[in-house]
């Protein structure tokens, strides 16, 4: 089976986590396999792929946090911790009057919505039921 640009890009960021090597080393052997093996055609699709992943891993770091009223200092430390966001994690804060009341994180993949719009639209579904 010939590698391919993901398979590449996957051992690039595999290597690049691992810290048993100098990285010298190991940018000497992905040298010596992509030679080897004529595969520096594929290495423009691998920087892309790399670069996409960077940036998708720097979007899971970032929160979004929308709410329909400016938060209070205290308010903010609750919802951080509430939603589990790192301290180091750069947050978003805007307002969106749309929500009614509550919030909304959006952090990790992942989405906490204590909005009174959807509290409300939950209980409209139920209702029409």
């Amino acid at each position: 089976m010939r590698p391919n640009a993901e398979i590449l890009a996957r051992v690039v960021w595999n290597l690049a986590q691992d810290r048993s090597l100098p990285a010298e080393e190991k940018v000497d052997k992905f040298i010596a396999y992509c030679q080897k093996y004529n595969l520096f055609y594929l290495l423009p699709k691998v920087l892309f792929l790399l670069r996409l992943k960077r940036q998708r891993l720097g979007e899971e770091e970032k929160a979004r946090v929308i709410t329909a009223l400016p938060l209070d200092k205290d308010t903010e430390k609750f919802i951080w911790q509430l939603a589990q966001i790192d301290k180091q994690a750069e947050v978003d804060v805007e307002e969106d009057k749309k929500i009614i009341g509550g919030v909304i994180v959006k952090y990790r993949n992942k989405i906490f919505d204590a909005s009174l719009k959807t509290q409300l639209e939950k209980i409209v579904r139920h209702l029409s039921n």
